[in-house]
């Protein structure tokens, strides 16, 4: 409860941080009471406008959490409604619209996605070459690291991805994920317009990195569609949006042919050539896909023909995310003796992961399933800092 404590404190001096407030009542299982402090929020300030499309977007991802669709839309329409400007709204509200079935709102709200001024710096760096960076170090305890994985897989748009477009990405996933690559190509010439139609049209298009004047400009169709989607009239699509569209059909590709060629290595009996970082490098491919399954099997694959300390890692992340504590806990004292051999700092990863499952079991029952914490020097400092950061709240 000292979180709780902690941030009622300051919330009372600084109203944007009832969000993190709410955030804090969400972990401890009261997101009742999150939703009903947000709403509180919003009723009782008369300047909330500057921090509103924030509030009303956390507001309707917990409505969501707790199974109301209906409502959560609702407010996410309305935080893009009160500002067109603010990313994350959007990409809220196509999201939602994924849930909802509504494939096509879906697309046109991530369309209207207001980008960073650095949008064509960004996209330029999707199609760039770079050496494939080797898989770990050399030890003389370890098997030396020197896979560097596929040429054409480690190039890939969609790894250059972060910030912004990758989130952008992994909306456009789930998109693809419920409807189909077909389906999905089908909405795009559906929705939005070809090269050959903005030609005869003679459309303007804004240039990309907008001005608050632009955003509001550019924006306009797309809330009022969001609200009446049956009643579109097809526009431009974004270029980072196309881009983000061909990112994923060279993801999709990858995987046809991977798959293919261990349809040809099972029937044919042929010697498999292909490193563990080539494993390691697909099962991150499938994490960004969303097939959790697949990267689980790829990354004990890659571990089965040699150690990578990136494998583990990967796999720690799942584990942690999935909320396994004795298997996360072997990982890490593998993980620890290793960069300990190598005279190397513990990446920050590995103590991020003994905080997710504090967060989603309580210290108690970490403490109690791994009996063998006190013994371990790592997971002892991880824990240490998981108290200075105030997350014991969670235990009750």
């Amino acid at each position: 409860m000292e979180c709780i404590t902690y941030f009622s404190d300051l919330a009372r001096r600084d109203i944007e941080l009832n969000c993190v407030l709410a955030e804090c009542y969400d972990c401890m299982d009261n997101t009742t009471k999150a939703v009903c402090l947000l709403a509180h929020t919003l009723l009782s300030c008369d300047i909330i406008i500057e921090y509103s499309p924030e509030i009303l977007t956390l507001q309707s991802q917990l409505l969501l959490k707790g199974g109301d669709l209906e409502p959560a839309l609702v407010i996410a329409k309305l935080a893009v409604e009160i500002a067109p400007k603010f990313p994350k709204s959007w990409l809220n509200l196509a999201s939602l619209c994924v849930k909802n079935c509504d494939t096509e709102t879906a697309l046109i709200a991530l369309n209207a996605t207001p980008m960073p001024t650095s949008c064509d710096y960004e996209l330029s760096k999707l199609n760039s070459l770079k050496k494939p960076e080797i898989i770990g170090r050399k030890s003389k305890k370890w098997c030396a690291e020197k896979e560097y994985g596929d040429f054409i897989l480690v190039n890939l748009p969609s790894m250059k991805l972060h910030g912004l477009f990758l989130k952008a990405y992994e909306v456009l996933i789930q998109i693809w994920e419920a409807c189909s690559w077909e389906t999905l190509l089908s909405l795009r010439y559906k929705i939005f317009l070809t090269e050959a139609e903005l030609i005869d049209e003679d459309v303007c298009i804004p240039k990309e990195g907008n001005t608050d004047a632009q955003v509001a400009e550019s924006n306009k169709h797309e809330r009022y569609e969001v609200s009446a989607p049956k009643k579109y009239l097809k526009r431009p699509i974004k270029r980072w949006l196309d881009q983000l569209l061909l990112a994923l059909h060279q993801d999709l590709t990858y995987c046809r042919i991977w798959e293919a060629r261990e349809k040809k290595l099972a029937t044919a009996g042929y010697e498999d050539s292909r490193t563990f970082g080539d494993f390691v490098h697909y099962a991150k491919l499938n994490q960004r896909l969303q097939r959790k399954d697949q990267a689980y099997d790829l990354l004990h694959k890659s571990l089965n023909i040699g150690f990578s300390h990136e494998a583990y890692l990967a796999l720690l992340q799942t584990y942690s995310e999935d909320g396994f504590i004795e298997e996360s806990i072997k990982i890490v004292r593998i993980l620890e003796k290793y960069y300990e051999d190598i005279g190397t700092c513990v990446p920050f990863e590995l103590s991020k992961s003994i905080y997710k499952l504090v967060a989603k079991h309580g210290l108690s029952k970490f403490n109690q399933i791994g009996k063998v914490v006190n013994e371990d020097n790592c997971l002892q400092q991880s824990i240490k800092n998981i108290v200075n950061w105030k997350t014991f709240g969670y235990d009750r």
